[in-house]
């Protein structure tokens, strides 16, 4: 069998990644969702659950994994050494029932900007993830330089 991890992570690092979060966003996450679902009498709801069941992430003390798509489904893969930035985002709509967004800004040229939003706990999965990429960047001795 094919070892197709890249040849600078060790083969039993994958095999022994920690999940930190798994799932889908949530599909009513915001009052105007809810509104709008109303108003279009469920079908607004619908469209919103088959959106967020098309998104599915994984976050495991290594990297951030997000499969989209129905029939064609695309896996990225983003390194958690590689995050320069977490923001919690809460709009006053979604904090009224309980959801938050993640924002994490990357060094990664492809995606450096990934929206993670229908989280419950934002602040609590934000500290998590936090930790894993602070433990990630001493194990591969990444420095981050500031800006001047």
């Amino acid at each position: 069998m094919a070892n197709n991890a890249p040849a600078d992570v060790n083969a039993a690092q994958v095999a022994d990644a920690t999940i930190v979060f798994a799932g889908h966003p949530a599909a009513l996450d915001s009052v105007g969702r809810w509104l709008l679902t109303l108003l279009t009498l469920g079908l607004a709801g619908l469209w919103y659950w088959l959106a967020s069941r098309m998104l599915r992430v994984r976050i495991t003390d290594q990297r951030l994994i997000r499969k989209t798509g129905l029939l064609t489904v695309e896996t990225d893969n983003f390194e958690l050494y590689r995050v320069t930035d977490i923001r919690i985002v809460e709009p006053l709509g979604e904090r009224l029932l309980g959801y938050g967004r993640l924002v994490l800004e990357s060094s990664d040229r492809s995606d450096p900007h990934i929206e993670l939003r229908g989280l419950r706990a934002p602040e609590a999965l934000a500290d998590r993830i936090r930790l894993c990429v602070e433990q990630q960047k001493r194990e591969r001795r990444v420095a981050t330089f500031a800006e001047a």
